[in-house]
């Protein structure tokens, strides 16, 4: 079976890991798996590095509403060209896309949905709200909690699969020179905040949770491992380090921006 995998962004965070984790440990034999990316970049090769075959069409902006259809008509005969049986759309912004050329090719289609925003007049928003009136034919949610607000907003045959996770990179001793490249020694001991910059990820909430646990346990060090990606929200950032100052958190907080190397960080952590 030929599986079109729809990918929206070139760079690699958490969904786009997930996304790896598939195409690498796909049963070969029953599956011939092929990645549509919307746009270049890095993360095109991870992809490539499994053995995965991938096209570039490129998308632009959600703004320009003629490149919106004509990357749908791509898709949609790259659909019937490659003779491609499903159609699995890797999050909001590319099931706009994947889900409508699915229904243009009259293939079925699964969107793969990681977490339900707010819909508004932000490019998330926007995101959100058009991937609420594109068709499918089964929504997979990553957790419980993601399938009852699908249920919420209206979603119907939503079910629910986990993020397969790869264990073996985080068995292990921990990462002594950790310590020594962010230069947080004397501290002995790691609490990890990890996770793309965003507002409603919470590392703020972390930040004032920090404040208040630092004076007990001194010899902490409290780790926001990630940075912000695809342009969202590029001034958070900034704004957790003018709290950490605020709060008094220099010297025990620090920003790590963000890093391929994630099982290092989790090795060696004591608290994620």
């Amino acid at each position: 079976m030929r599986v079109l995998y729809v990918q929206a962004v070139a760079e690699r965070g958490g969904i786009e890991v997930m996304l790896r984790n598939t195409v690498k440990y796909l049963d070969r034999s029953r599956f011939e798996p092929l990645v549509a990316f919307l746009q270049e970049g890095p993360f095109r090769q991870e992809i490539e590095a499994t053995g995965t075959e991938t096209v570039l069409i490129e998308a632009g902006r959600l703004r320009q509403v003629g490149r919106i259809w004509r990357t749908i008509r791509a898709l949609a005969d790259l659909i019937r060209e490659r003779d491609i049986a499903l159609v699995h759309n890797n999050g909001g912004k590319a099931h706009i896309y994947g889900g409508w050329a699915a229904r243009l090719a009259r293939h079925p289609c699964i969107y793969w949905c990681h977490g339900l925003g707010q819909v508004s007049l932000s490019g998330g928003g926007l995101i959100e709200w058009l991937a609420r009136r594109t068709p499918y034919t089964l929504a997979l949610a990553n957790s419980k909690f993601t399938q009852q607000k699908m249920d919420s907003a209206g979603y119907r045959n939503v079910r629910v699969l986990y993020n397969g996770i790869e264990l073996k990179p985080f068995y292990g001793k921990p990462d002594a020179s950790l310590s020594q490249e962010l230069d947080f020694a004397p501290l002995t001991r790691m609490v990890l905040m990890p996770g793309r910059l965003q507002r409603w990820k919470g590392q703020d909430v972390f930040l004032r949770a920090a404040s208040q646990l630092a004076p007990c346990f001194p010899e902490v060090a409290f780790v926001v491992l990630g940075g912000a990606l695809f342009g969202l929200e590029e001034d958070y950032p900034l704004y957790l380090r003018e709290l950490t100052k605020q709060l008094g958190l220099e010297g025990r907080v620090f920003f790590t921006g963000h890093r391929s190397d994630v099982a290092r960080f989790f090795r060696s952590a004591e608290v994620v």
